[in-house]
């Protein structure tokens, strides 16, 4: 399953730039700019931070989901070419591998800053850092009844921008999303086939996303 996923990832990154630098073209992105983009890519759950964000969580009995696809969209607001700020929302759905009846949901919204490096002068390439809060919606559904949770989140991350033009970007981005998570859900199952859920921890997932962006406005 990882083996999968980081194939899946590998072959995207190549395609990315494959495709990018078979495109010449120098932008930057505008000052009062406006930025709307959408993406897809993978998400990894309880995966620490250099171990500084936080340590592997303890799931309890639901045990199993690692990775999962996600997609969501991004809007953004250009002060500068170094500063943005940015709203997110994404989507994720998976069931456990152990008990196929055992369903998470997450549905996370955030508000980030972004700062651009090299922006004094247009280039095809720019990397970014980004960091900022959110707040995510963690459901566990098992047959019919869910219990669930709405953590705020840190998030810390960063990535490239491959501009296309003046105005398209592909958007490569990898960032981690840390929140403490409760969810007691001790009787999910009356026959007793799935065990009571216990999760109670800080837990700390990764995401890497690839997505077409686009700008409008600003000072060209």
């Amino acid at each position: 399953m990882r083996f999968r996923s980081a194939l899946r990832v590998s072959l995207a990154v190549i395609l990315a730039l494959a495709f990018a630098a078979a495109v010449p073209a120098e932008a930057r992105n505008r000052p009062h700019s406006w930025e709307f983009g959408v993406f897809g890519g993978e998400m990894v759950f309880d995966v620490p931070l250099l171990f500084v964000l936080g340590e592997r969580g303890n799931a309890g009995d639901l045990l199993g989901t690692r990775t999962t696809e996600f997609f969501g969209f991004r809007l953004g607001y250009n002060f500068t070419p170094h500063w943005e700020v940015e709203f997110t929302h994404d989507d994720a759905s998976t069931e456990d591998r152990g008990f196929k009846d055992v369903q998470r949901d997450f549905i996370s919204d955030s508000v980030t800053v972004n700062y651009n490096f090299l922006t004094t002068t247009e280039r095809r390439v720019y990397p970014y850092l980004t960091g900022g809060l959110g707040r995510i919606v963690s459901k566990v559904t098992v047959f019919s009844k869910s219990e669930e949770d709405d953590p705020i989140t840190i998030i810390l991350g960063g990535g490239f921008r491959l501009f296309f033009n003046k105005s398209i970007s592909l958007r490569i981005d990898g960032r981690w999303k840390s929140y403490n998570e409760t969810i007691d859900f001790p009787n999910p199952d009356p026959t007793g086939t799935i065990p009571p859920i216990d999760i109670d921890d800080r837990f700390t997932n990764f995401e890497f996303t690839i997505g077409l962006h686009g700008i409008i406005g600003g000072k060209r």
